[in-house]
């Protein structure tokens, strides 16, 4: 929300989400973060079928609101985009990572140039710590990791670190799954030993920090990095 209203200036939004239920589950959770940062919602509306469009586009332009966001699959999203800039609608159109993928943007073709999306994760080369794990899978695999291989990466670590807890605690002892269950709630790893920041958990489960990437597609669609935002949960 702080992006939309102090980066892009913007203070009205219409919703679209598909039938999804990440589209649902994203939809829903936007309205109280915008009232918050006092974004004006002017509508929302749910897809199910490809003859909605023109009805969607009709409202778009009956309300010009300053943000499009789009909640659900990419394929849907392409869609609707290609046709909202066929109509020479040139509002900002943001979405979750499902935006992201090599899919929205094959289907999408040049209407994705100045899209952005939200991401848990970045290209691996975009964090600190990266430089010798990207390295050493180039070596093993003769390819680049993808994003979720960083995340992949620490996640196992955590894992691993977790058992190992597990283990001491249990004398050497085989520990049991609720004993490493319980071992992972306290890991506590720092930032300098793991690719994405410090790694703790809150009663949750959910990482006391991490970080939102806001990734925007340039005029040669690629989507390069455009902002950083830290988030830290109680």
């Amino acid at each position: 929300a702080d992006f939309i209203s102090e980066t892009l200036h913007a203070h009205s939004i219409y919703i679209l989400r598909d039938q999804s239920g990440d589209g649902r589950d994203l939809c829903d959770s936007m309205p109280p973060i915008l009232l918050k940062d006092k974004i004006k919602t002017l509508g929302v509306s749910s897809i199910s079928i490809a003859e909605e469009y023109k009805k969607i586009i009709k409202t778009i332009q009956a309300t010009k609101p300053e943000i499009i966001f789009y909640c659900g699959k990419y394929d849907v999203a392409a869609a609707l985009l290609s046709l909202i800039r066929k109509e020479n609608i040139d509002t900002f159109f943001i979405g979750g990572d499902t935006l992201g993928t090599s899919g929205f943007k094959n289907l999408a073709g040049h209407a994705a140039q100045g899209v952005y999306y939200f991401s848990v994760t970045a290209p691996p080369e975009l964090y600190n710590s990266t430089a010798a794990f990207i390295k050493s899978y180039r070596q093993k695999y003769n390819k680049s990791p993808k994003a979720f291989g960083v995340l992949g990466y620490d996640a196992m670590n955590v894992t691993l670190a977790g058992i190992e807890q597990a283990i001491k605690s249990q004398g050497g002892k085989k520990p049991t799954r609720a004993q490493v269950s319980n071992s992972l709630k306290k890991i506590n790893i720092l930032g300098k030993n793991s690719l994405t920041g410090n790694i703790n958990f809150n009663k949750m489960g959910d990482r006391h920090t991490s970080t939102v990437f806001i990734m925007r597609f340039g005029e040669d669609l690629i989507p390069r990095l455009w902002s950083v935002v830290p988030v830290s949960r109680p």
